[in-house]
């Protein structure tokens, strides 16, 4: 081999040389007291979307309670007691369901008054009134006939309106008075017997105004 083809072979032995410790030198080799630990993934309780009135945390689900559950089978059984659709047997029912109400949780005595409501007619409305002349009625019981109240005729309104107006701690008093200013457009305060005059006096008017006038 010439001493020419010596040098260029030992040039390129070289070049390579310095090619791979520039390379080895530039690659980071993390020593073993730099590696990262891993740790196993920990396992959170799976969390559900929470309506407003749940907490966002999943808890044990619960039993529903037992007097719930006991006022829908009252009502279910007392609504089928009396099944055709005679004007006879819904005032059954409706007297039925006068009669379960104060044997009921305050929830189910809410909804009994509303079944109450549907099913008596005008003519028999004044079944009610023992529940709502009574001032110890559940708030909410008496609010679904002091709704139901405003939907019935003067004659069957307005009378108790004037039982709330008699009976100082009623949970209506004071609502009863403000709808009979606007309705009779008078105040009498505390005047329980002007109060009476004026709405006999406005029934008085209306049943004369609602009857025919008899043939000459």
């Amino acid at each position: 081999m010439s001493s020419r083809s010596v040098t260029i072979f030992a040039a390129i032995l070289a070049g390579g040389a310095i090619w791979f410790l520039i390379s080895y030198s530039t690659t980071r080799v993390s020593p073993p007291s730099e590696l990262v630990e891993v740790r196993p993934k920990r396992t959170w309780p799976r969390v559900h979307a929470a309506s407003p009135s749940q907490s966002t945390a999943e808890t044990p689900s619960l039993k529903a309670p037992t007097q719930f559950n006991d006022d829908r089978s009252e009502l279910d059984k007392t609504l089928q007691l009396f099944p055709s659709n005679t004007a006879t047997d819904i005032t059954n029912t409706a007297q039925a369901l006068i009669d379960l109400l104060p044997k009921l949780t305050k929830s189910g005595q809410t909804e009994c008054a509303e079944h109450i409501s549907n099913l008596l007619s005008d003519e028999e409305y004044p079944r009610m009134l023992q529940i709502w002349i009574n001032p110890d009625s559940d708030p909410d019981v008496l609010q679904v006939f002091a709704t139901d109240l405003m939907n019935r005729p003067a004659r069957v309104m307005m009378p108790a309106m004037l039982d709330a107006i008699k009976i100082l701690n009623h949970p209506f008093h004071e609502e009863a008075k403000r709808t009979m200013r606007i309705l009779l457009d008078q105040d009498h305060g505390g005047n329980i017997p002007q109060w009476e005059s004026a709405i006999n006096t406005f029934l008085e008017k209306e049943a004369n105004e609602l009857t025919p006038p008899t043939s000459q």
